[in-house]
């Protein structure tokens, strides 16, 4: 049990030892100073000449301690989800996504590869549509032309009458 504690509660444990056994010498015999000047002088080597200061410094960090409770308590939290999460990054699928890592890369390098094919088609697409678009354009503008000069030669042929005396 003494390998448990440290050198500040062994020492109090044997002045207690000296004093107990101070309580129970009779009077008559702590009248005989041989027997108690050895036992004073071991009182006061165990004495600290800093125990008040040590006693501040120990309500101190214990006002700390306290303190720091609230934050001890959350880490102590997310240390017990971090433990439930063990079992998930233990798991099969986890474990493979090194060796998965490689199929992802090839399936980034296929993607990227189509999409230049996919962007070559789309400015395939968007030059035919141009072309197309121009083609209507002119055929629009061509056959407005011909509504116009078969309206001319109409005008020609066959010229309106006026006020119905012609």
């Amino acid at each position: 049990m003494l390998l448990l504690m440290d050198s500040k509660e062994i020492q109090l444990l044997r002045i207690c030892s000296i004093l107990r056994r101070l309580s129970t010498m009779p009077r008559l015999v702590m009248r005989n100073c041989s027997e108690a000047m050895p036992m004073a002088s071991e009182l006061n080597n165990y004495t600290d000449p800093n125990f008040v200061e040590n006693m501040q410094q120990n309500e101190m960090h214990m006002h700390e301690v306290a303190a720091a409770e609230p934050v001890i308590k959350h880490h102590c939290h997310c240390m017990h989800r971090c433990k439930q999460a063990a079992s998930v990054l233990e798991s099969e699928p986890i474990q493979h996504t090194a060796q998965m890592q490689e199929v992802v890369n090839n399936m980034q390098a296929a993607a990227a590869e189509v999409k230049v094919e996919a962007d070559a088609v789309s400015q395939g697409v968007q030059e035919l549509a141009e072309t197309c678009g121009a083609a209507a354009s002119d055929a629009s503008e061509q056959l407005a032309n011909v509504a116009q000069k078969v309206e001319q030669t109409e005008q020609k042929i066959f010229p309106r009458r006026r006020n119905g005396l012609d």
